[in-house]
């Protein structure tokens, strides 16, 4: 297992704002994906050809990854799960909520739930008072955002509550799945597990439930050419290098910090926006986005100097 020096949690930190870069461009491009395609046909696909891409890396490493397995079934689960639950809610969300709106809602309320986990998952490990306060304020702008969702005032401008409720709704369900498949993560890595590990064994639970969705509905086969592009698109442009650097980052950082600098992923996605002509500019979304992005840089600083503490 790897120690918390500031060394180590500077190269973290680097890693996750390295992913949400790369997330923050394709989170906009599947907001627009997902209005033309089946969202669960492309999770089907894109994490069918993740899997294969990590199995053949693990080709030759098959045995020991079974040997681990045996003792850590439930760790393994649980991160299928969460894995499962929390992909095809980000996936839903898109169809009824701006990009930014979604970034925001699906990782401010991580914090919180972070600092309310710990208590389950982390004992050792307790979140310090700054990251306590920051992740009260950021719900508190949390709620906000779901206020100006529901008076139009997004950059979608005025929807239906029907598609409120519904994309509010599964943006929870993402956030709190999120943060449960960070703590199971970061298990899996004290036990030993590398992240090559952990991305060849993440995804077969929500491969086997989107099979069956697609299988009862008719839909597995791709339409076209163009739409086997778009699965590989996001295969090799998002999943297989995002999810890896995001994998890297929580072996070397505490999973209340990864949740913090998630929150970053509305800074960005915002650039981005404005290639989606569904979008206008809403200084509302901005803000809120904003006003996170302080409180948790300062919950970040906070962590980074109680591990140069620690050191001394």
């Amino acid at each position: 297992m790897l120690k918390p020096r500031s060394s180590q949690y500077i190269n973290g930190v680097l890693l996750i704002f390295f992913y949400l870069l790369l997330i923050g461009a394709f989170d906009v491009l599947l907001g627009h994906l997902t209005q033309a395609f089946d969202p669960i046909k492309l999770v089907f696909w894109s994490t069918s050809i993740t899997v294969l891409f990590y199995s053949v890396l693990n080709i030759f490493n098959v045995k020991t990854i079974i040997k681990k397995m045996d003792n850590n079934k439930l760790n393994i689960f649980a991160l299928n799960l969460s894995t499962a639950v929390s992909w095809i809610s980000f996936f839903m969300t898109l169809k009824y909520l701006e990009p930014l709106i979604v970034a925001t809602l699906s990782t401010a309320i991580g914090p919180i739930m972070t600092v309310f986990l710990y208590k389950y998952f982390r004992k050792n490990v307790a979140p310090n008072f700054s990251e306590k306060f920051s992740s009260i304020l950021i719900f508190i702008v949390l709620l906000y955002i779901i206020f100006l969702n529901y008076r139009g005032l997004s950059a979608l401008g005025k929807i239906d509550n029907h598609s409120i409720l519904l994309g509010l709704g599964f943006s929870f369900l993402c956030g709190i799945a999120s943060i449960l498949n960070l703590v199971f993560s970061k298990k899996l890595h004290e036990k030993e597990f590398t992240s090559r590990d952990i991305m060849t064994l993440r995804f077969y639970l929500l491969l086997g439930g989107s099979l069956v969705y697609l299988f009862v509905n008719q839909n597995i086969v791709p339409d076209s050419h163009n739409e086997i592009l778009v699965f590989f698109v996001i295969a090799f442009g998002s999943t297989i290098p995002g999810l890896y650097m995001l994998q890297l980052g929580i072996e070397r950082i505490e999973p209340i910090t990864v949740s913090f600098l998630l929150t970053l992923g509305p800074l960005a996605t915002l650039p981005f926006q404005i290639f989606d002509p569904r979008l206008s500019f809403s200084i509302n979304s901005f803000l809120s986005s904003f006003i996170i992005i302080c409180l948790t840089l300062f919950a970040i600083y906070s962590r980074r100097y109680s591990i140069q503490g620690e050191k001394k």
